[in-house]
């Protein structure tokens, strides 16, 4: 249980943050454990995890405040009187040298994510929205996972029980989901709380 008890923002969700490892809350205790397959970290943490999982692994990472700098499901095309959108440097780099790089947002400006995207030569990246497919995304990351262990059962990769993911996103709340959660205890997803600059 959170020492922070009623006032932890993932009890008020019935959402499962709190390591029984080390008897920690992810959140208000800004913790990360790996045997929970929650850590906190930036984009080189993101590509240190995604190394460690192999080439076969799927990097997923959420678009708003995490990939790009942009908030609340805003349209990285359009700029106005604001500052353009940065991307994390770190993040770009780990989806250039990816075969399987997926957004994965609830923003609903895929067309301009595309081209946030195409600007940085990273065409090959997929984009799934969670808002225009009507759907979760845990069930997308679930779909994508199920597809490529598939796709891989007459050929099991060395090491590994079937295709894994490392998923960034900076709400803990997405990361805690239910699916998601039960995809991180299969040892399918290692779920990154990204922070920019990392907490360790």
């Amino acid at each position: 249980m959170c020492a922070r008890g009623a006032a932890c923002p993932l009890r008020k969700r019935r959402q499962r943050g709190f390591c029984h490892h080390s008897k920690r809350c992810v959140v208000c205790d800004q913790h990360s454990c790996e045997k929970c397959a929650l850590v906190r970290g930036d984009g080189d943490d993101v590509a240190r995890i995604a190394r460690h999982l192999g080439s076969e692994a799927f990097v997923v990472v959420d678009f708003d405040r995490t990939l790009c700098s942009t908030r609340a499901g805003a349209d990285p095309s359009i700029i106005g009187k604001k500052k353009p959108p940065v991307a994390d440097e770190a993040l770009v780099e780990l989806l250039a040298s990816t075969k399987r790089g997926v957004v994965l947002t609830r923003n609903s400006h895929r067309d301009g994510i595309r081209q946030f995207l195409d600007d940085r030569h990273l065409g090959h990246v997929a984009v799934r929205s969670a808002k225009l497919e009507k759907t979760s995304k845990a069930a997308i990351l679930k779909e994508l996972l199920d597809a490529q262990d598939a796709r891989f059962a007459n050929r099991p990769i060395p090491g590994t029980h079937g295709v894994r993911a490392v998923y960034a996103d900076d709400d803990v709340h997405e990361l805690c989901e239910e699916g998601v959660a039960a995809l991180a205890r299969a040892g399918r997803v290692v779920r990154v709380l990204f922070a920019p600059g990392g907490v360790g």
